[in-house]
């Protein structure tokens, strides 16, 4: 397949995130719609998934329900649930792979071996799964961004956590998984949303994941409209505490159990600056 630029160039990531399971919010997607906006993302030229007529195989349409739409010719069509991969190129010092969708409902073994099979033809020799879930923590500190890695090695290195989820899992856990069997280091970044406010839109959190990001990918990303979106959002949540006591006193002993762990804020640029530097130094995977 026809790759802008030459392998080992730059470090090619893959980037997972579906809707659905651990995607409180809109969170996950709603931040990889941005990144997949950027200038220079094209659709990748092999299909993942996307075919129309697969959709009905692939999704409980009853939960990824189709969706009416017109188009420009004024025509009404039918749209229908999709699995898309998208490349982002020359944004940054790495080059990004964007897989992201409805999370699926059938076939995931086949699809995540179907997805690395083509990531590692466009080059791609590494995956970062994001994740956005509801937790007990405040809106009015910064909302946690935990990083963990199946990997020991890749843990070694960044000082990463294991995964914190035993049980049941998510479509980007089983591609990740997949993918670190493969051999790929594998890194999940995982935003606490406040349980209190975790319906959607999440701005907040949306704006924390994509710093996180844009750290690891060493990206410069133009986020002035979504920070004023995430500065009426916490106006938003700091009336609701003001006007009920019981979320109010929540909070507040939610900010007491934050500052008393005192977790340092830098540890996730530090781990970031350590994961560039291990996929440098690192020999490609076979």
């Amino acid at each position: 397949m026809h790759r802008d630029t030459a392998p080992g160039e730059r470090p090619v990531v893959l980037l997972l995130g579906f809707g659905g399971w651990e995607d409180a919010g809109g969170t996950v997607t709603s931040a990889l719609a941005l990144l997949a906006g950027l200038p220079g993302t094209r659709k990748v030229e092999a299909t993942w998934a996307g075919a129309e007529n697969q959709a009905d195989d692939l999704h409980d349409l009853r939960v990824h329900r189709p969706t009416a739409v017109t188009g420009p010719d004024g025509v009404r069509r039918v749209r229908w649930p999709r699995l898309r991969l998208m490349r982002v190129d020359g944004v940054g010092e790495t080059e990004l792979l964007i897989a992201s969708g409805p999370e699926p409902s059938h076939h995931w073994a086949g699809l995540a071996a179907e997805l690395l099979a083509i990531a590692a033809s466009e080059g791609a020799t590494c995956a970062i799964k994001l994740a956005a879930t509801s937790q007990e923590v405040p809106h009015t500190r910064p909302l946690p961004v935990w990083c963990s890695s199946e990997d020991p090695t890749v843990r070694g290195h960044l000082d990463a956590d294991e995964p914190r989820r035993l049980g049941a899992l998510g479509f980007s856990d089983v591609v990740a998984h997949t993918a670190d069997a493969a051999g790929w280091p594998t890194l999940q970044l995982e935003v606490g949303v406040p349980s209190y406010v975790a319906g959607a839109p999440q701005p907040l959190a949306t704006l924390r994941l994509l710093d996180a990001v844009a750290t690891f990918a060493d990206l410069t990303l133009d986020v002035r409209d979504l920070e004023e979106d995430a500065a009426a959002w916490r106006l938003g949540a700091d009336r609701l505490a003001a006007a009920d006591a019981r979320i109010g006193a929540l909070v507040e002993s939610l900010e007491a159990r934050t500052d008393a762990a005192a977790l340092p804020e830098a540890r996730a640029e530090s781990i970031a600056r350590e994961f560039e530097r291990y996929l440098q130094r690192r020999p490609p995977v076979d």
